[in-house]
Parts: structure tokens; C-alpha cells; sequence
């Protein structure tokens, strides 16, 4: 923080951003996660069902503490919409499937009471929560690597602390990129520390992305061998369409971190497609020399309308667009450090973009 001669606040509540001036700076920054509780009785729909990895017997009942099952996958396999699973403190040892969706008013809940420490969750599924998880060791695969990954609608995903994860923290994934089976999902006050590729990469139509902290991504894990020439490390991959992302906070993605070879380090980027998405509010700081806040460029596939407003930018290069179509960059905070002597320090770059507003 010695860099940024600015004081921020953010209120996660309210939407706002103010600035300090530079002379004003006198203390800290912090961050705050909110702390969930669970929906009082009269509200829920289903049954609560517990999970105990210490003391509990997939052939009890699950439906008390004295009872609980063993496995997450238990409660996965038998629950239906409304349900809860309270999964209390423990290290588990699985990957969790959920194929059994929930409907509109009665998700599946999957809900962390203290420290659970587990291997992630696969989610084909629709109306899905998962909240309150300690997530990393996954295995090396497509799928399964990411920390969790969500191939489903109306998903919600908060307060979970996922690192070291093998292929990468959280991804919503669609195919084509912007299909609209996976759509409509909440990301939000999720720690990411230390995952392959990226923190978040974001693929469907109408996501929330909100204050998500993400940091250390590497770009070659120890339990990913031989990965392809493209690996890298950045805080947030977005394709698709319709998507708020606000409120993160990108910060400390290293060069000098071993597993860093020669990533090309970015807090955002696309190649498309991706279009009317929005960008606000967000803290990006990422001060290794000639990487960037923002790389937007359309290579084959079309990225337009996207909207870059009131953000915290504190960058080498803060905003690069390649062959892109009406672009909004308005009432950012650009700040950067001049020690560098390179000579391709820029703040906006637009090459082939026309229609921009600035």
C-alpha cells in the first residue's frame, strides 16, 4: 500500500467509491467480508440435513447432529430442492457431484459450519448455494481442477476460501462461451489465493461478480505437468455476455513467484466473445512492469459494449484495447509508478477500436 497515495473507501452497501487526496493519506486500507447467517426455520422450504467427516455414518439418518452423515456426497446424492446440508468442521477427503438441482425459492444449500476443508465441487446443476468452504488440494483435470465448478443456472458462491487450486479457483462454464444454460449466477466475497490461471474466469450470461478478493495466481502448478503454452496468471478471465463485475479487489500476482516463469499478468482480459458487460468499482492493482489492469482484445470472436466505470486502477499499463467496438472507459482512478524505465508505460490504449467514449 506504500505505493498508492490514496485513501479508498468502499461501501459494498451503498455502491459508492470516494477518494482522499494524495496528501491526506495518513493509514490502511481494509477489507471487510460480511458473515452470513442461516435462513431462520419458518423460512425453510426443505429438510436440513447434517454431515460429520469425524463421527458421523452414511448409513445414520443425516437428519440431526447425532445422526449425521459421513460424506458430502451423501447429502449431494439425497438431497432435493429446499434441502440444506450443514457439513460441520472437518478435513474431507472427496470432490463433491451435484447433479440434483433446486428450483426458484428452493436452492440446494450446501453450508460450511467452521473450518471444512475439502477438495471442491463439480455442479451440473441448477439452483445451487455453496457457502463457507476451505477448498484446494483438486486433482489435475479440466473439470475437476478448478476449485469449483459451476455448469448450471442461479448458482450462488460466497464466502469460500479456495487456494492452491490445480487448474484454477472459480469458473461458471458454458460452451459455447456465451450459452445461456449457465447463467443468472452470484459470485461473490470469495478469497482466492494462489490458484492455477486465474482467480475467476466467468463464461454464460448475467452474472454477478462482487467482492471477490484475488491474489498470488501462479501460472504453473506443481500438480498440473506438462500444461499447454498458454497457461498464465491473472485475476479475472471473462467471456460471455451481460455480466456485472464489481467490487473486486486483484492485487499481489507476482513475477517473482517461482511458479511464475513468464506469465503475462493481467487483472482482467478477454478474447471474446464477450459484450454488454459492466466493470465497476473494482480495486485492481498490478505494478509488474508492462503487464496490464486490462487487456481487452478480440481475436475471432466479437468484444463489444463493454462498460469500464468508476474503478481503481493501479497499473503498469492500465487499459489495452485491441480491435474492439463501443467501449465506455469513464471516472476511473489511474495511478501507476514512474521508477520504471520502460518506455511502454501508457494509461489507454485504443489500436483499431472505433466508437469509444473515454
Amino acid at each position: 500500500w506504500s505505493l498508492l497515495a490514496l485513501v479508498v473507501a468502499f461501501s459494498c452497501q451503498t455502491g459508492t467509491v470516494s477518494i482522499a487526496p494524495a496528501a491526506t493519506l495518513t493509514g490502511t486500507l481494509y477489507y471487510q467480508t460480511a458473515t452470513p447467517s442461516i435462513a431462520p426455520a419458518d423460512i425453510l422450504t426443505g429438510t436440513i440435513y447434517y454431515v460429520n467427516g469425524t463421527d458421523g455414518s452414511d448409513s445414520n439418518l443425516g437428519t440431526s447432529r447425532d445422526q449425521a452423515w459421513q460424506t458430502i456426497q451423501k447429502a449431494a446424492d439425497t438431497m432435493t430442492a429446499g434441502d440444506y446440508c450443514m457439513v460441520l468442521a472437518s478435513d474431507y477427503d472427496e470432490r463433491v457431484y451435484v447433479t440434483t438441482s433446486g428450483s426458484p425459492g428452493a436452492p440446494i444449500t450446501y453450508w460450511a459450519e467452521g473450518t471444512v476443508t475439502m477438495k471442491g465441487f463439480t455442479i451440473q446443476a441448477d439452483y445451487i448455494t455453496i457457502r463457507g468452504f476451505d477448498i484446494t488440494d483438486t486433482d489435475n483435470d479440466d473439470t475437476d481442477g478448478w476449485g469449483i465448478f459451476v455448469e448450471g443456472s442461479h448458482c450462488l458462491i460466497e464466502d469460500n476460501y479456495i487456494f492452491f487450486a490445480t487448474r484454477g479457483g472459480i469458473n461458471t462454464y458454458a460452451e459455447p462461451v456465451d450459452a445461456p444454460t449457465t447463467r443468472d449466477c452470484e459470485v461473490r466475497n470469495n478469497r482466492l489465493y494462489r490458484n492455477a490461471l486465474a482467480g475467476i474466469e466467468i463464461n454464460g450470461r448475467n452474472h454477478l461478480m462482487e467482492d471477490n478478493e484475488i491474489w498470488r495466481t501462479i501460472q504453473y502448478h506443481p500438480n498440473w505437468p506438462n500444461p499447454p503454452s498458454w497457461v498464465d496468471a491473472d485475476g479475472i478471465i471473462f467471456f460471455g455476455t451481460g455480466h456485472t463485475i464489481r467490487g473486486n479487489y486483484i492485487h499481489d500476482i507476482r513475477m517473482d513467484d517461482p511458479e511464475n516463469i513468464d506469465p503475462h499478468i493481467d487483472c482482467f482480459q478477454t478474447w471474446g466473445p464477450a459484450y454488454d458487460i459492466v466493470f465497476e468499482q473494482n480495486f485492481c492493482e498490478n505494478l509488474n512492469e508492462d503487464m496490464q489492469g486490462f487487456m481487452i482484445e478480440e481475436q475471432n470472436s466479437p468484444v463489444r459494449d463493454l462498460t469500464v466505470r468508476n474503478n481503481i486502477i493501479q497499473t503498469f499499463n492500465h487499459l489495452n484495447v485491441f480491435d474492439c467496438e463501443n467501449i465506455t472507459i469513464a471516472n476511473n482512478t489511474l495511478t501507476g509508478d514512474l521508477s520504471s524505465d520502460s518506455e511502454n508505460q501508457l494509461g489507454i490504449e485504443l489500436h483499431n477500436s472505433p466508437n469509444e467514449t473515454i
